[in-house]
């Protein structure tokens, strides 16, 4: 466990030994695909390394303090520059910048050094738009923003969550009976998604299933202490499991339990290393043990018919290729920039243009709604429109914009991050403020699908926090619900 001191700050401030390991890490991933890239017959192309040298370069500099004066492991800038960045160097970028690349499955006609050169582009675009960032946040105004009334504990928090529990259990019942039982429902993973339930009667019973996966992580920001209930691992357990049994998506069931460790960490000002750890092993357990579950539903008739191997390694490795396809073999980031514009012409802006329909299900508004940018990556570039391909934040805003859509897009971002991180510093201990803050430097990238996710994570932890507020003051059967003007006061 790193020990020591840590200053007092509301982003957790970064102890001298964690900074050492971070760079280390840094310099250990550089090194090593260094030696593969020069070292071997596969290396990659001198320029592919270069660029990826570049790249993680400039995501280092938020770990020193003569580029950020105040860095915390939950600082907004610091957050999205190491947690992107270490996510995608251990999930692809790394072996991307060590190995290169010999095909890609939307450019099929491209030889290996065409290749290598598109994703040297790609990590100079990701340098360049982490620059943006940079100077979009460093060149943003201080914004005073008013301090939120604490809430008083509520004394019915218990009862707030059983009843915000029933939409998810309801919207998996209600796609329960449409499949026919439970076990049909989980059998759809192996089917087609256009031929599945949700795409029949609307997605927005995925979306439901999904609510209650916020809960553990309100709770924890209304009670620090809340982890040490047996009920609270049974409801994100429960929410964990109706997610994947509705959407069978692995990472939908592991993200809450991320969160709940972030906000802990958050509340408890440490971070339980040891914890950590033993969270680690489960998910990689757990991955392996969903995806065998997935592959071993296709093709069969009833859930009796499923058999599980128990090659759970075997599957855990099988999810990470997968994941590293995702950023290499096939990022769809590449596949913009390997189309546009020579093939596909930019969209200037027409990407964007699906975000305001964001909290709006398809099946209310008469006619089709825009699409993100994933589906048109999928339809125009990969030629399926039954799927979805995520061009990363970067990728959609080059397709729109070409180079200068890159920095636009981060610069606006940057600021973005510097007004988030007002509101959080001058509302640190509120309830509703510290999940809305978490989802925000963990979801939050200016893309349009980057945008939807943050947004539908937004509308029911504001949701939630509201039911507990009004469930704690229902009075002999009356309601009193607090006005919006006095949630806002000076302390």
């Amino acid at each position: 466990m790193i020990r020591g001191a840590r200053p007092d700050s509301p982003y957790l401030a970064l102890l001298p030994l964690e900074r050492i390991v971070l760079i280390g890490g840094l310099l250990l991933i550089v090194v090593l695909s260094g030696i593969i890239s020069f070292g071997s017959e596969t290396g990659s192309h001198p320029l592919l390394y270069g660029s990826f040298l570049a790249y993680v370069g400039v995501l280092a500099l938020p770990l020193f303090r003569a580029f950020l004066r105040a860095p915390g492991l939950f600082h907004p800038l610091f957050f999205y520059a190491t947690w992107t960045g270490l996510r995608s160097l251990l999930t692809g970028d790394a072996v991307l910048g060590a190995t290169g690349l010999e095909f890609h499955l939307a450019l099929p006609g491209m030889g290996r050094t065409e290749l290598e050169l598109i994703a040297a582009k790609s990590f100079l675009l990701e340098a360049l738009a982490l620059v943006a960032l940079y100077v979009g946040y460093f060149l943003s105004r201080e914004i005073q923003v008013p301090r939120l009334r604490q809430p008083a504990p509520p004394k019915r928090l218990v009862g707030a969550v059983v009843l915000w529990m029933v939409l998810p259990t309801v919207a998996v019942a209600i796609l329960s009976m449409e499949a026919g039982s439970l076990g049909e429902l989980l059998l759809q993973r192996g089917i087609g998604s256009d031929q599945r339930i949700a795409a029949e009667i609307g997605r927005h019973w995925n979306y439901l299933a999904g609510v209650g996966t916020i809960v553990p992580v309100v709770w924890l920001a209304f009670d620090r202490g809340a982890a040490k209930y047996p009920l609270f691992w049974v409801v994100a357990l429960l929410s964990a499991f109706l997610v994947f049994a509705a959407t069978g998506s692995r990472s939908s069931a592991i993200w809450p339990f991320i969160l709940v460790a972030l906000t802990w960490a958050l509340r408890h000002r440490r971070i339980p290393y040891r914890a950590l750890w033993v969270a680690a092993g489960i998910a990689i357990v757990l991955i392996g043990l969903l995806g065998e579950f997935r592959a071993a539903t296709r093709g069969v008739d009833t859930l009796e018919d499923v058999e599980l191997q128990g090659d759970i390694w075997v599957s855990a490795k099988a999810g990470y290729d997968e994941m590293v396809a995702r950023n290499t073999t096939n990022s769809g980031q590449m596949a913009v920039l390997g189309s546009v514009p020579d093939r596909v012409d930019h969209l200037l802006g027409e990407s964007y243009l699906s975000i305001p329909f964001v909290v709006i299900p398809s099946r209310l508004w008469p006619g089709d709604t825009p699409d993100a940018a994933g589906k048109m990556n999928s339809t125009y570039i990969y030629g399926n429109p039954r799927s979805g391909v995520p061009t990363g934040p970067v990728g959609e805003a080059y397709w729109n914009f070409s180079y200068p859509g890159v920095v636009l897009v981060f610069v606006v971002f940057g600021g973005v991050l510097r007004f988030v991180a007002s509101i959080y510093r001058s509302n640190s201990e509120h309830p509703m403020i510290i999940p809305i803050y978490l989802y925000t430097i963990v979801t939050l990238a200016p893309g349009s699908n980057e945008i939807y996710n943050s947004i539908h994570a937004f509308v029911p932890v504001v949701g939630f926090y509201l039911l507990i507020r009004t469930v704690d003051r229902v009075r002999l059967g009356k309601i009193s619900v607090p006005r919006a003007a006095g949630l806002v006061g000076r302390q």
